[in-house]
Parts: structure tokens; sequence; C-alpha cells
């Protein structure tokens, strides 16, 4: 496992081994890809059709996938910004805890991003580091109402534990020590 910067100070990206893109660019790039589309919602189409979201037609999904990946990485990015230091909403207004029931941050908390649409089934996991400073570690398109349901967002789960893990091995409990580490 590789630590990559994405945006500055503020957004990391997780490098496996064997794997050619950190998971941020690796989630994008698949959020734009019409064929990896295509066989996700094939492959998920009972769930597309009656699951959480209902959505009609695979193409209808292609199209509105691409859409709001094009606006949340956007957003994402614009949010790193310099110029946008301090600002309203910032990161920490976007990665919300991965669990409802979680009312404060604990050290390396799991942590979801949403697309921007009211119904997104975007989601981008990042284990967060300190306040505005977020090591993104998987995403996935969830249809369903909780990733336990899943085989592709459960392994989320696990690798968003597979990360912490790292981190809390590596001595990691805070900004110095994750610089120490990515430096």
């Amino acid at each position: 496992m590789k630590i990559v910067r994405i945006f500055g100070e503020k957004l990391w990206g997780v490098k496996r081994d064997g794997e050619n893109k950190d998971e941020f660019s690796k989630a994008f790039s698949n959020w734009q890809d019409i064929e990896y589309l295509e066989a996700f919602f094939e492959s998920n189409r009972e769930d597309l059709q009656h699951g959480f979201y209902r959505l009609g037609s695979v193409e209808e999904a292609i199209w509105a996938t691409i859409e709001e990946a094009k606006a949340m990485e956007s957003r994402l990015l614009s949010l790193c910004r310099p110029e946008n230091e301090g600002s309203i909403p910032d990161l920490d207004s976007l990665f919300v805890s991965l669990h409802d029931q979680e009312f404060r941050a604990l050290p390396l908390s799991k942590r979801k991003a949403k697309g921007p649409a009211r119904n997104t089934w975007l989601r981008i996991y990042a284990i967060k580091i300190e306040q505005g400073c977020y090591l993104v570690v998987g995403s996935a398109i969830k249809l369903s109402r909780t990733m336990q349901e899943r085989p592709h967002t459960l392994e989320q789960l696990r690798r968003m534990e597979e990360a912490r893990a790292y981190l809390r091995s590596e001595g990691i409990e805070d900004l110095d020590g994750f610089r120490e580490l990515v430096v």
C-alpha cells in the first residue's frame, strides 16, 4: 500500500500494490468509462430496477453516473484549492461519518462523501486524518440500502478497515505523523 498526494495537504489517496491508479483516480476514471458502467449496471440490474433507487434502464443509469461523477469530482477538487481555505463548505462538510450514529469524529474515523445530487449512489470512502485532511481508500456505486447487502460495497468496508489498520500500525494518530509517513 502506498499513499499518494491528490491535492495539496488536504486530499490523499491509497494506491494498492499491483494497481496503476490510486483510489481517487480509479473511482473517477471508472465513473466516466461507459464500458465499465455498462458491465456494472448489467450485473446489478435487479438492484438498479427494484432496489433502493429504482432507476429504469442501464443507459439512463450510465449517463446519470457520468454527469454526477463530473460534478462530484469538480466539487471535491474545488474545496481543496488554497483560495477556498477556511470557506464553508469545506472537505469536512462533504466527508461525513460513515455511520449515522457516530456523533463525534474519532481518530482515523471512517468517512463517506456522496455525489451532489439529492438521490446519488456515488460514494467516495476515506479515512479522516485530521480536520480538513482525508485519505481516499475506496469508492462504490451503492445501489442498496446498506453496504453489507452487496459484495462490492462490503469490500469497501474491508478496504477502509485495512487502511486504518495500516495507519495505526505505522503509529499514525494525527496530521504530523501522517506527514512523516508520506514524506
